[in-house]
């Protein structure tokens, strides 16, 4: 058995990675610690207050070229107190990777979910350029030209990568930030989605779930619930997920193109057990990000028997067989309208789908990805 330090800069969130964190922690059978540099224990899962959190060099969550570029600093000239250890594992996301530039003494593993996506992901990049003005462009062209020299040679202190997805494994290749070869082990879902699903529960809505957060492209749902004209027939549509600090103006444009729509309600912050009961209750579920690393959202609505309306690009691209598990679409709302109709009218596709996506859910288990990473460990003893 190992110790082994997790490194994730920051674990404020009820999101993939810090789901992921935490089911590494309990159920992998080597001994661990978690290091990051921003600890909100009221805002994460609740399982964490059982853990050992070590937070050090508190650096801020805000996403402005000061405030980033500060935190980048610190994450990058930080010592990580790694004594007692034998790997380090890196949760990797964007800025954590500098991490390993000065704490490379012990073998570094990382786990991607995603190279910092604004930089390595064209749909992402695109739709941040077309909502900030000229100064702010060159300012992210200069910033983000110096990252990306410094976080290719954080990239050389890996001994080993391993990627969420497919898609987040080609996004490192195409940036060229590593040179070995990568290996993809996808996350696992929850396993109360399987234990208490409740069979032939539906309500007249759509469900968006998940972070509110702009790259989620949420306004995508909307207009396509609008334009779908399902709130005649007594359709709404729900769009549960947490919103940070930073995410707060982002929400308020969400309902500002909703209003007037009395059929469209956001469910804001809910626990996981109403998080869990709006996906049992739903009618099918939208998952409507550009290009999404991976799409935990995608398996927890396939758990629990639901019709999944996902965009045909990404993760959902690995997840999802269009018509027999999930339906795949361009991301337009007349494309999104279209499948939602779909749902409504054909009940004996809908429930085909269900029934096919619950069972390809299975293979998405936290004990068969922990398994997979604990093996990977053993390689770098």
């Amino acid at each position: 058995m190992a110790k082994v330090a997790l490194y994730h800069p920051w674990i404020y969130l009820k999101g993939g990675a810090e789901r992921f964190i935490y089911e590494v922690i309990t159920s992998s059978r080597h001994e661990w610690k978690i290091i990051t540099n921003h600890f909100d224990k009221e805002n994460t899962f609740d399982e964490f207050s059982t853990l050992d959190v070590i937070e050090i060099n508190r650096v801020s969550v805000r996403r402005n070229f000061f405030s980033s570029g500060i935190g980048a600093l610190k994450i990058l000239t930080q010592r990580l107190p790694l004594e007692d250890v034998d790997v380090l594992l890196i949760s990797s996301e964007g800025l954590g990777d500098l991490v390993g530039l000065r704490n490379n003494a012990k073998p570094i593993m990382a786990y991607c979910h995603t190279p910092l996506k604004v930089v390595h992901d064209e749909q992402t990049k695109e739709r941040w350029m077309e909502t900030h003005g000229e100064i702010s462009r060159f300012l992210f062209k200069f910033f983000t030209g110096i990252f990306n020299i410094v976080d290719r040679h954080a990239w050389k202190r890996f001994d080993k990568v391993l990627c969420n997805s497919k898609e987040v494994q080609r996004r490192i290749f195409n940036a060229g930030l590593y040179k070995g070869k990568s290996k993809v082990i996808h996350p696992g879902v929850s396993s109360k989605f399987f234990n208490e699903y409740l069979p032939n529960t539906s309500e007249k809505y759509f469900l968006i779930a998940g972070r509110i957060m702009w790259t989620k492209n949420i306004e995508l749902g909307i207009k396509a619930f609008i334009h779908s004209n399902l709130s005649i027939k007594g359709y709404k549509l729900k769009i549960a997920g947490m919103v940070d600090e930073k995410s707060g103006s982002y929400l308020e444009f969400l309902k500002r193109i909703s209003e007037g729509e009395e059929e469209i309600d956001f469910v804001i912050n809910p626990s996981d057990k109403e998080l869990l009961q709006l996906y049992q209750n739903s009618v099918a579920i939208l998952f409507t990000p550009p290009n999404e690393d991976f799409g935990i959202a995608v398996v927890e609505g396939m758990a629990v028997g639901k019709v999944v309306i996902a965009t045909a690009r990404g993760g959902p691209v690995e997840i999802l067989e269009n018509g027999e598990t999930g339906i795949l679409c361009k991301d337009t709302p007349e494309e999104f309208a279209i499948a939602m109709n779909m749902v409504v009218e054909d009940k004996e596709l809908s429930r085909k789908i269900s029934l096919q996506a619950k069972v390809a859910a299975e293979k998405y288990s936290w004990k068969h990805c922990v398994a997979q990473i604990d093996a990977e460990i053993d390689t770098l003893l």
